[in-house]
């Protein structure tokens, strides 16, 4: 009987250990989740303002995503005596607005407040709470403290501010889904603006800018011939007589060297898939699902029709014989045929003996028509499924599948096996 007690204890130790382990393993992988996106948020500057019954003030701020990652903030603004305040440009309820921001970016962000009827001598103080909505425990405030005061009329007059130079832009996000080298910038005009600067850099610290655009207009488009690739900075501010207003908040946009037009299609239609690629060795480019890479000149573009979701790839060899690839997917619905599909074309083994046997199989889809070759032989009219067996190699052989495409024109698809 107590050896029995003694096998439970243990059974029951081993059990608790198990359970222990596993805690600590699934406690681990939420540590280890939460370091790889560190939320963080600031907001400012705070504001002290005299204001006259009737006023409606716009309090500008900025908003800093100083988190690792991509994070969306729910804003919030509240009058502690009631008084109608609302976040500008909120399509929610006017007290609550949500931001997406990238890691290490900035908005703008502007609270219009309203000084109703009898509160002269009195102070009220606005709370603007932005708070991470990847760590709802990640937040930062900034307060506006408006004091009414009674309203003199005298002169000369003075202006409340002066100079009255333009008040804070902000700057929309960018959209360049397809990453191609054109696309517009627009901006939501500060007060008392006449005009908007608009500079770019390919840096967000903005050590070399230049300007994109001056005039009164509140967007710009990149003109022919479009960018070439890489990542560009932008930033507005206004003017008008007096001087320039303060820079806006910063937002980025890239265009891809390797890029489709469309990255969602029904079966069988088409896209444009293009590329442009300077200082390189050499570049292959991956045109089809199952294709060989084929060379192609470093600017360029192809129609591709894709009958399933394909993955198209670009190879780069650089000018040091290093190698980069660049790839984008398009999405195929429903089914219909466009381009072959290859769905395979292996062998049994990539290393053999001489004269040792080994098969070769493959499946297509979509095509015309198919020829195989193997090594210096001659071409092999062959059905879209098939294989052939027991082949016998006596050296290194490349064996070669040529498709026609049922619009015309042809796609390879090889293999090299090797003899020990």
């Amino acid at each position: 009987m107590l050896n029995k007690w003694r096998k439970q204890l243990r059974a029951s130790g081993y059990v608790a250990v198990c359970v222990l382990m596993g805690v600590i393993g699934a406690l681990l992988v939420i540590s280890w989740a939460s370091a790889l996106q560190t939320p963080g948020v600031e907001i400012g500057p705070d504001h002290t303002q005299q204001a006259y019954v009737g006023d409606t003030i716009l309090y500008h701020h900025t908003l800093t995503n100083t988190g690792t990652t991509t994070d969306t903030f729910t804003l919030e603004v509240r009058s502690t005596r009631g008084w109608p305040v609302e976040l500008v440009g909120a399509t929610q309820p006017a007290g609550t607005l949500s931001l997406q921001v990238a890691g290490q970016m900035t908005a703008a962000v502007q609270i219009s407040l309203t000084v109703p009827s009898g509160t002269v001598g009195l102070t009220d103080t606005t709370l603007v709470t932005a708070t991470s909505q990847l760590s709802p425990t990640v937040q930062d405030f900034a307060t506006n403290r408006t004091t009414v005061v009674y309203r003199r009329t005298f002169f000369p007059f003075v202006p409340k501010r002066w100079p009255p130079v333009p008040y804070l832009s902000a700057l929309n996000s960018i959209d360049n889904t397809d990453g191609d080298g054109f696309y517009t910038v627009s901006w939501i005009p500060g007060e008392l603006a006449e005009t908007h600067v608009l500079e770019e850099d390919d840096n967000a610290s903005f050590t070399s800018p230049a300007i994109a655009y001056d005039g009164p207009g509140t967007s710009w488009s990149v003109p022919s011939p479009g960018k070439s690739p890489g990542t560009y900075y932008y930033r507005v501010r206004g003017h008008n007589q007096w001087g320039y207003g303060m820079y806006s908040n910063v937002q980025a946009v890239t265009v891809l060297p390797f890029r489709v037009a469309q990255t969602s299609l029904p079966a069988g239609q088409c896209t444009t898939l293009s590329w442009d690629f300077t200082g390189i060795k050499a570049l292959h480019v991956v045109f089809g699902y199952g294709y060989d890479k084929e060379p192609v000149n470093g600017q360029g573009s192809r129609q591709v029709c894709p009958s399933v979701s394909t993955t198209y790839k670009a190879i780069v060899t650089r000018l040091d014989n290093t190698e980069v690839t660049y790839q984008v997917t398009v999405n195929v619905s429903g089914t219909g045929c466009g381009d072959p599909i290859i769905r395979y074309f292996v062998p049994t083994t990539y290393s053999v003996r001489a004269g040792e046997k080994f098969s070769i199989s493959w499946n297509l889809e979509c095509a015309r028509a198919a020829w195989l070759t193997i090594g210096s032989g001659a071409e092999q009219a062959v059905e879209g499924v098939g294989s052939r067996i027991d082949v016998t190699i006596y050296s290194t052989t490349t064996f070669r599948l040529k498709v026609e495409k049922r619009s015309g024109g042809f796609v390879y698809a090889s293999f090299t096996v090797q003899v020990k």
